[in-house]
């Protein structure tokens, strides 16, 4: 089976408390996988969301068995009690993947999965993927409801 993957290419939405410049803050994890945090991004000690523009994908017609994986490496700058996950936008809403406390000062990889798409809750098309319709994939990102103390991540990506 065929994967492909997309880095993001622009800050789509954000709320709360984030490190970066305002409509770059996406160049600060564009580079999967960075597991050494080369270069950062911090969500600030309440909850926040950021999601991220990407270029289209190109899945051939006729393809089956379609799944969306956001994939990141997050840490904390100090152990502590917050959780965190990530986050899609599909025909105009967000959805969020369960959420876990990350695992220390440490950058560890995550992948969070829709097998179906969140929207219609059947199967992913291939024109949900390509963005195309009323149930389209439209950015991808990261969520907290408890970002106390700080978690960062060095690099996100969606597959």
């Amino acid at each position: 089976m065929a994967t492909d993957s997309r880095a993001p290419t622009s800050d789509e939405a954000a709320s709360g408390t984030w490190s970066g410049s305002a409509g770059t803050r996406y160049t600060l994890v564009d580079d999967y996988p960075d597991s050494s945090g080369a270069d950062i991004l911090t969500g600030g000690t309440t909850a926040a969301v950021i999601t991220f523009g990407f270029s289209a994908f190109a899945i051939p017609a006729g393809s089956t068995a379609l799944s969306v994986q956001v994939q990141y490496y997050d840490g904390e700058a100090a152990n502590g009690a917050n959780n965190c996950g990530g986050r899609v936008k599909v025909g105009g809403a967000y959805y969020n993947a369960a959420t876990h406390n990350p695992s220390g000062t440490t950058y560890t990889t995550r992948s969070d999965n829709w097998a179906t798409n969140p929207k219609s809750a059947a199967a992913w098309t291939v024109d949900d993927v390509n963005g195309v319709g009323a149930n389209a994939l439209q950015a991808f990102g990261l969520n907290s409801t408890d970002s106390n103390p700080t978690w960062r991540f060095s690099s996100v990506r969606v597959q």
